[in-house]
């Protein structure tokens, strides 16, 4: 359960910069999370919850994009999207060109998690 250690490294990036801003109340955090990461957004949602109470983020919403993998083909120049199998939480993917089935692939796509925005409240906004 990878969520929680990088659940709490995003909390803590973010109540780092909540801090430096010092806004009067934080609305929204943004995070993108790649679909090869294996991360659940459930359960992020849950560690956010659970890990920022009493915190200057405790009512903002955690707003999470996923990212679709995307790859660059060394084979045949194909560069684009690729289909996983549902269920490879339990098995590894095997990612390989939809074009000419090389695995020589970079991925270009997919394997990010980062925190991108956080939406500040401040006193003119209320």
């Amino acid at each position: 359960m990878h969520e929680i250690s990088i659940g709490a490294a995003l909390v803590d990036a973010a109540i780092r910069t909540a801090e430096e801003e010092r806004p009067r109340r934080i609305s929204k955090i943004h995070i993108e999370v790649g679909e090869l990461t294996g991360l659940n957004p459930d359960q992020l949602r849950h560690i956010f919850k659970t890990t920022t109470k009493k915190t200057i983020i405790a009512d903002a919403e955690l707003v999470i994009k996923t990212i679709k993998p995307a790859i660059e083909c060394e084979e045949c120049g194909y560069k684009g999207r690729v289909n996983l199998v549902k269920d490879f939480h339990f098995n590894a993917p095997h990612i390989t060109c939809p074009t000419c089935k090389s695995r020589e692939v970079k991925i270009t796509a997919g394997n990010e998690c980062r925190l991108y925005r956080i939406t500040f409240r401040n006193r003119s906004d209320e």
